[in-house]
């Protein structure tokens, strides 16, 4: 004789409710919270972006990639790096009502620049940016180790797909896209930002020095320095067990980031002097 089972049969019940209390909660928080800022966060992945969110969370309503599934299911709808069309950006008016964040930290939003641009024309927005062969590296160990889900591959392919076949050394070890696709991410990530988003309502910190940002972003949304401060922890960094970067013949990388970046690097330095101290790498 079959046992019925309560837990099974209730549990979806009990996961509709869940969303309905939360899209209650959304609906009715901007009543009776104030937003003392509003800044939106972006970056490539790896670039520092949740190390942003848990400094800003310290003094802000701020959190990294929240309902990021919503999120990336409208990049997906729209099927573009360039998400700009009205049903768009009614949806994201929307969440950001909903979550109703003063620090909305995500990789995803660099999808949405266009839409942040027209529709919060005062909102300032920050960029984290790192240098490049790190970064690479970074990613193809993410990749390798942790493969992506469905729905996060279907974003890569619009980040970066490219017109090129995929180098040896990097297929073989299970990257998908070549090495021309990664570095035009990277540039399109400065560079869109550069041309959308006014320079008094943009902040550039680069990955390395993170953690000592707490002053340059305490002065940039005006908030107290002392509550940023406090022992920010660099979060999810773990030594990279693969570095893929040196599977590739050093002139051919060298040609290929200068070909794809040398512009856009040349183009961040000269705007922002500040993100190439000596007391950091080379962006290259």
């Amino acid at each position: 004789m079959a046992v019925f089972n309560w837990k099974s049969t209730l549990r979806p019940l009990y996961r509709w409710q869940k969303r309905r209390r939360k899209d209650l909660l959304g609906k009715l928080q901007h009543h009776f919270l104030n937003r003392r800022v509003h800044v939106f966060g972006t970056g490539a992945p790896k670039t520092g972006t949740t190390t942003l969110a848990n400094l800003l969370g310290r003094h802000l309503r701020a959190r990294h990639e929240p309902g990021w599934r919503r999120y990336a299911k409208v990049i997906l709808r729209s099927g573009t790096s360039y998400v700009d069309d009205p049903v768009s950006a009614h949806i994201f008016e929307h969440l950001d009502r909903h979550f109703f964040l003063e620090a909305n930290i995500s990789n995803l939003n660099h999808f949405f620049l266009p839409i942040i641009s027209e529709c919060f024309p005062d909102t300032k927005l920050i960029l984290t940016v790192r240098a490049i062969v790190p970064w690479l590296d970074s990613m193809w160990a993410e990749q390798m180790a942790h493969p992506n889900p469905r729905l996060w591959d279907k974003i890569d392919r619009l980040r970066f797909d490219y017109p090129a076949a995929t180098e040896a050394a990097l297929a073989e070890a299970g990257v998908h896209w070549p090495l021309a696709g990664y570095l035009r991410y990277w540039a399109n990530c400065i560079d869109r930002t550069l041309d959308l988003i006014p320079t008094e309502n943009l902040l550039i910190l680069r990955t390395e020095s993170l953690d000592m940002a707490g002053a340059r972003l305490a002065r940039f949304l005006n908030i107290p320095e002392i509550e940023l401060a406090q022992a920010p922890v660099r979060s999810r960094v773990r030594p990279d067990k693969v570095v893929l970067s040196n599977e590739l013949e050093r002139r051919y990388l060298e040609s290929q980031i200068q070909e794809h970046c040398g512009q856009t690097i040349e183009r961040l330095i000269r705007t922002h002097p500040h993100l190439q101290p000596e007391s950091l790498p080379d962006l290259r």
